[in-house]
């Protein structure tokens, strides 16, 4: 079959196109993977914009038809927080400002538009090659072919056309939208319902976030946004329905129940869609005879509103420029390229730029059997210390006093009182700590939002970026990138690169960057630090346990007025995945060898018929470990918080670990079977319980004979002492903002705090009858100590 103008996609970028080669009297045959025009839905809702969309349709002659679709009140726009409240509320105005539609709707008046027969449907492409004299072949997947003088790629994100101009390929950015839909909301959800409103709802915390708008027949429809790697993902299209919704409700853990019904309550199963772009190098291309490219197959970016509405613009100044030029292929396709990549941006075009990403730092794998350096104890010293590597700096940094051991905490002196001609250069020593401190608050803040936005994973991917093209890839603001890029290059973390290192960034009115010279790159190791989550020097989720505190500081003063608590579920999803991500690798990579390097209890393990609980087991990674250490064994974790147990069987299935592991949500000191178990393990949740000695009881009654409890717990010091070590200060700082306000949160609480001397954890054992402990000859695994406990 031959055709003069061949269009690969029936989206909105390809179907306008047709319309206006229609209009223009121009003969177009669209092929389309899809069987039907109903074989799958087409998205939600879409605002068509007075600079893009409207002109595009106005060519294709449709502005009455388009009119007709408009969604009344579908302007309206919400904000809210987590807990529900409302934070921005702009109602319909009426004006037709930004007229919403539904996709699926446009896409079919675009279709009624066209003669029968203008859309192939079910015509896959299996492969395009280039015959000369600017022709081209389609080959599909029913064994057809077509021959084409004209061929346009409007194939989307994955676009089969691209590879005969460019050869990028489309990167995911770090996010993806999981998509629900709630039908008949008013009657049966009404609480949410109402929540929506009668336009789009934006529910939005960095790593995490809801955007639900409402459709017709108050059908709601919804993206929940996830910042994680895509074999997080995994599970959701296991086809268990009911283990994919656990998995993606577990991250809004303590929000309002009117936000959270629109992922568990859903009517369709949950569906996945990555979120990618194209990386900056296949922005733009070298002019081909024949053949282009528009919409998604030529500048992929985030979804920001702007995607289907530059689609049908590029869509409609192609038509014309194909009908300005009859007869003159190339005449056509060069006036539509340069418009399209013209030396200014098009109106509310933010896609990638044509700068080239260098190849992303590489980071060392977790295969060593040391500590890395920063958790490693320093025998110059009588206590631990973190020694983290410096950061470069410049000729005239200061470095910021420290006390050493034996010194007062604050004056630096080993008296505890200063008087006369000394007390002002005591009150400077402190001054300069607490501004040491307050800068290292500051920094942990912003690793954190970096952490939580995909900055860190984007500039690893890419290499640098200027704050456009990183705001573009993330799907955030520029001028929010900007600030946080200088932030980080001020304080060390990130490397300014290129030659406009010196330029000066202007802002505009609006708060974008008019012109951009600056990029910014990952400084040496912190691609491992921020974005390696198989290393043990992953700590980006340390920055999470610090964000979960931050938000939380009103209800830790009110608990430490009044003698009450902070459970673990409101410092909600930060502190669970923290704590989660910053032990995963040391479970997957270091549990099996330190256990080994144990014989006996590694010979009571390694063998058909072992039967483990993994009590605490949190998010599951020390269950899988467990499993994977002993493949003859079955594992059982246990853990009191919904979420966590979600999240762990989603792991147990993204591992492959399904047939030898089982969770279950429940308090481990009544939810064990006496005599089951030949190891019960508890990985550091002892500190944490209200009721260790019933704990570790529940423990002992669970063991078969000859069975051990395992416990691996903090570090501590054997006794108090002041100044301490760096190891010593994290502990307090984790017992005082974290467990044990946690800790406290139960009534009555043993309060035991996260500094758990080796002194408490026997009598804890004494008391359960649990009275042979050893602490195992376990060396370089973290902050932590394992003790192993059997009784009489």
């Amino acid at each position: 079959m031959n055709s003069p103008v061949t269009i690969i996609g029936a989206g909105l970028g390809g179907l306008t196109l047709a319309r206006v080669l229609h209009v223009h009297g121009i003969p177009v045959t669209v092929h389309e993977a899809e069987a039907s025009p109903t074989a799958r839905t087409q998205g939600g809702m879409l605002d068509i914009h007075d600079e893009t969309g409207r002109p595009a349709l106005e060519a294709a002659g449709l502005g009455e038809q388009f009119r007709a679709l408009v969604l009344a009140g579908g302007e309206a726009t919400r904000v809210v927080a987590p807990d529900g409240t409302v934070l921005f509320d702009e109602p319909d105005d009426g004006s037709g400002g930004r007229p919403e539609v539904q996709r699926g709707e446009l896409r079919r008046m675009l279709l009624d538009s066209l003669p029968d027969g203008t859309v192939r449907w079910g015509h896959k492409v299996t492969g395009v090659r280039a015959l000369g004299g600017g022709r081209h072949e389609v080959t599909f997947a029913d064994g057809d072919t077509a021959v084409t003088t004209l061929l346009i790629g409007a194939d989307g994100a994955w676009s089969r056309v691209r590879a005969l101009l460019s050869g990028a390929r489309p990167e995911y950015v770090g996010t993806s939208f999981v998509e629900t839909y709630l039908h008949d909301g008013d009657t049966r959800h009404p609480a949410t319902a109402r929540a929506v409103g009668s336009g789009a709802l934006f529910a939005l915390t960095p790593g995490a976030g809801i955007v639900a708008h409402r459709e017709r027949g108050g059908t709601l429809h919804s993206y929940v946004a996830l910042t994680r790697p895509q074999e997080w993902f995994a599970p959701i299209g296991t086809g268990n329905t009911a283990t994919a919704t656990a998995l993606v409700a577990a991250e809004f853990d303590g929000w309002a129940p009117e936000l959270t019904a629109l992922i568990t309550d859903s009517d369709t199963a949950p569906v996945v869609r990555p979120i990618t772009t194209l990386p900056a190098s296949g922005y733009r291309w070298d002019r081909v005879p024949g053949v282009t490219l528009l919409g998604d197959a030529a500048h992929l970016m985030a979804p920001s509103g702007d995607g289907a509405n530059l689609a049908m613009l590029d869509g409609a100044e192609l038509g014309r420029a194909i009908a300005a030029h009859p007869g003159d292929v190339e005449a056509a396709l060069t006036a539509y390229e340069q418009a399209l990549f013209p030396a200014a941006p098009r109106p509310r075009r933010r896609g990638p730029s044509s700068s080239t990403p260098a190849t992303a730092p590489t980071h060392r794998t977790a295969s060593s059997t040391s500590s890395p350096r920063w958790v490693r104890t320093d025998e110059s010293r009588p206590s631990p210390t973190l020694t983290i590597p410096a950061r470069g700096g410049t000729a005239d940094d200061r470095p910021l006093p420290r006390p050493r051991p034996g010194e007062d905490a604050m004056s630096g002196t080993t008296e505890t009182t200063t008087t006369g001609s000394d007390a002002p250069e005591a009150a400077e020593a402190v001054a300069e700590r607490v501004l040491a401190a307050t800068l290292g608050a500051f920094d942990v803040l912003a690793c954190y939002l970096g952490d939580r936005l995909g900055w860190y994973r984007v500039l690893a991917e890419a290499g640098p970026l200027s704050p456009g093209e990183l705001a573009d890839r993330s799907g955030t603001d520029p001028r929010y990138a900007r600030e946080w890029l200088e932030q980080q290059a001020a304080s060390g973390f990130l490397t300014v690169v290129g030659d406009g290192a010196d330029s000066t960034v202007v802002g505009d009115g609006d708060g974008a960057d008019s012109t951009e010279p600056r990029r910014f790159g990952l400084g040496p190791g912190v691609a491992e630090v921020m974005t390696a989550t198989d290393s043990v020097n992953f700590l980006a989720p340390l920055t999470r346990f610090v964000g979960a505190a931050a938000v939380q500081l009103p209800a830790l003063g009110a608990a430490y007025r009044s003698g009450g608590g902070v459970s673990w579920a409101q410092f909600g999803p930060d502190a669970r995945t923290g704590q989660a991500d910053m032990n995963r690798p040391w479970y997957e990579h270091r549990l099996a060898d330190a256990l080994a390097g144990v014989p006996d209890l590694h010979r009571h393990l390694d063998r058909p018929g072992a039967a483990i609980a993994d009590l605490g087991c949190g998010e599951g990674w020390s269950t899988i470990a467990l499993a994977r250490a002993y493949p003859g064994a079955t594992v059982h974790g246990v853990d009191p918080d919904p979420p966590s147990t979600a999240a762990a069987a989603g792991h147990a299935v993204a591992a492959g670990q399904t047939e030898r592991v089982t969770f279950r949500t429940g308090d481990a000191a009544t939810a064990l079977p006496e005599a089951a178990y030949d190891a019960v393990f508890a990985f550091e949740c002892l500190h944490d319980l209200p009721h260790p000695v019933e704990f570790l009881t529940s423990a002992r009654r669970a063991l078969r004979p000859g069975g051990v409890v395992v416990v691996m717990d903090e570090a501590a010091e054997d006794t108090f002492r002041a100044p301490a070590g760096d190891v010593e200060r994290l502990l307090y700082g984790f017992s005082t903002m974290l467990c044990l306000p946690d800790a406290m949160s139960h009534e009555p609480s043993a309060a035991t705090g996260t500094v758990i001397r080796e002194s408490t954890v026997r009598d804890y054992a004494a008391r359960a009858g649990l009275t042979d402990v050893e602490v195992l000859p376990i060396e370089d695994f973290g902050f932590w100590r394992f003790y192993r406990m059997r009784p009489r």
